[in-house]
């Protein structure tokens, strides 16, 4: 660790404390805000100056860094293999579970859904809304698709005909097989 270094000891941290918690199915944990309050509220618990939590918190992770990354890389390969398994529940019964699955692949592919789609056995459309950050990727993969939307509060609200489902599944499995080609690299998409 040098003088220059910028995230020693506050960002040190905060990683530290990220690190901890197991991913959740969307491969999201904390958030670095979230390990700033958490930090913070563990200071004034113990009656800890923040900045000596911090310097403690930075000085462990620093020297557990290897570790603490293996762990880490670990529990994302976990996290692609449960949506592996996830998406071969499509094959046993594609209508009752392909609409869950089509949501975490989205999900996967980093593009927040802000609520799932409707029944499709019962439905003749298919509504998915997309978070307001994600329009511009969300529409890059269903661009040959046709679809409608209306802007709300929460987002976009894309409406798809029943029959194109599968059309649907067969893009999003193309973009989550180019991420796995790509170790997972999302910026590549």
């Amino acid at each position: 660790m040098s003088k220059k270094d910028i995230e020693y000891p506050y960002v040190y941290a905060d990683d530290l404390i990220v690190s901890i918690p197991n991913l959740n199915r969307n491969g999201t944990k904390l958030s670095r805000p979230d390990a700033i309050r958490m930090r913070q509220k563990i200071a004034e618990i113990l009656d800890i100056d923040d900045d000596v939590l911090a310097k403690k918190f930075a000085n462990y992770y620093l020297k557990h860094k290897k570790e603490i990354e293996q762990k880490e890389e670990d529990k994302h390969k976990k996290l692609n293999e449960a949506h592996k398994s996830t998406f071969l529940c499509l094959v046993s019964n594609p209508v009752d579970n392909g609409i869950f699955v089509l949501i975490e692949m989205i999900n996967r592919l980093g593009i927040r859904t802000v609520f799932s789609c409707e029944n499709l056995a019962k439905s003749k459309k298919i509504q998915i809304m997309v978070d307001c950050r994600h329009f511009k990727k969300f529409e890059k993969i269903v661009k040959n698709i046709s679809f409608k939307y209306e802007n709300c509060i929460m987002g976009r609200n894309y409406l798809f005909r029943r029959k194109d489902y599968f059309k649907l599944m067969k893009n999003f499995l193309i973009k989550f097989n180019k991420l796995e080609e790509n170790s997972g690299n999302l910026s590549s998409l």
